[in-house]
C-alpha cells in the first residue's frame, strides 16, 4: 500500500506489476464503496499492520471500532 516501507516492486516485469496492482486498487476501491453502501463496515488489514508485535496494536483498534 501507499508509503508502506515494506513496499517495493519486483526488478523483473515491473511494467506488468504496475499494471496489475493499479487494477487491484480499482478492484479494491469499488468493492469498499459496494460494502459502505450496503452498510458494511469494513477494516483493512495490510500485511504491515501484523508485522512483528504490530498486531496487538490492530486488534486494540478493531475492538474499539
Amino acid at each position: 500500500h501507499k508509503n508502506c516501507k515494506y513496499s517495493k516492486l519486483p526488478k523483473t516485469r515491473k511494467e506488468w506489476w504496475e499494471k496489475k496492482l493499479k487494477k487491484n486498487r480499482e478492484r479494491d476501491k469499488k468493492n469498499y464503496l459496494k460494502l459502505k453502501l450496503d452498510r458494511w463496515n469494513v477494516i483493512v488489514i495490510w500485511e504491515c499492520d501484523i508485522k512483528n508485535d504490530n498486531y496487538k496494536k490492530l486488534i486494540e483498534n478493531i475492538n474499539n471500532y
